[in-house]
This record gives C-alpha cells, sequence and structure tokens, in this order.
C-alpha cells in the first residue's frame, strides 16, 4: 500500500488509507500533506482507529460515508464541512474510494484558507458598503 501513498506524496493533497476492522477505520497509511495538515506522523496514527484519533468523526459525517464506500464501492464526496475536536479544526472537503483490496482511500483538502479568503472578501465588500 506504501507504494501508492509514495506516488501521491508529491501532490498537494491530503491521502490517507484505511482497512475497515471491528466496526472502525484503522490507520494502513497517508501521505506527507496529511501528516503535515493533521500535524502527527505516521507513528502516531498507523494501526490506531480512526475513532481514537478523530473523535468526532462520526458527527461530522465522514464515517458513515466511509462505512458506505466499504460496503458499496462506489465513490462519495462529503462536501465542504467543519470538523472540530480538541485537537483539531478545519473546513475540509473529502472524497472516499474503495480500494481493490477492500481499503478505504481518502483524498481529502484542507479548505481553511480559502474560507478565510472567502469571509475576508465578504468583510471588505460589506465595509466598503458601510463607507459609501
Amino acid at each position: 500500500m506504501s507504494s501508492i501513498v509514495s506516488l501521491l506524496n508529491k501532490l498537494p493533497i491530503n491521502i490517507v488509507i484505511y482497512r475497515y476492522v471491528n466496526n472502525d477505520f484503522i490507520f494502513i497509511d497517508l501521505n506527507k500533506m496529511a501528516e503535515k495538515t493533521e500535524k502527527l506522523t505516521k507513528s502516531d496514527i498507523i494501526g490506531k482507529p480512526l475513532t481514537k484519533i478523530f473523535p468526532k468523526v462520526k458527527e461530522f459525517g465522514l464515517f458513515e460515508l466511509l462505512v458506505k464506500v466499504h460496503d458499496t464501492g462506489v465513490e462519495e464526496e462529503l462536501d465542504i464541512s467543519f470538523y472540530e475536536d480538541e485537537r483539531v479544526n478545519s473546513w475540509r472537503h473529502n472524497t472516499v474510494n474503495r480500494l481493490e483490496n477492500g481499503d478505504i482511500l481518502v483524498a481529502y483538502t484542507d479548505m481553511r484558507r480559502q474560507k478565510d479568503v472567502k469571509q475576508n472578501i465578504s468583510e471588505s465588500k460589506e465595509y466598503q458598503t458601510c463607507t459609501t
């Protein structure tokens, strides 16, 4: 599996691979971008359950989507949504796919910068409207 991730290490997108075990998803691998985004190393999370690392993943809606893709094999997306727990918070867009071996590959983008830019533009327009 790591050969797939090593090919994706140079892309500016987060890649995580999970395996469905005991009603949870276990971290199998992740690329360097995901390590940077999550401020975690592979050794911090490989082999650990998703719900332990991201305790609010079920409320976020991603866990249910992972189960659905695992069961159907059909690609799904979780549109831009806000994830927050005690350790991390950010806007995310997730695309979920099942690999041939049954593992789940999630490609996601941290949308925080885009959201910040939109907010700043909106505030700037409001300010300009108020001053004219």
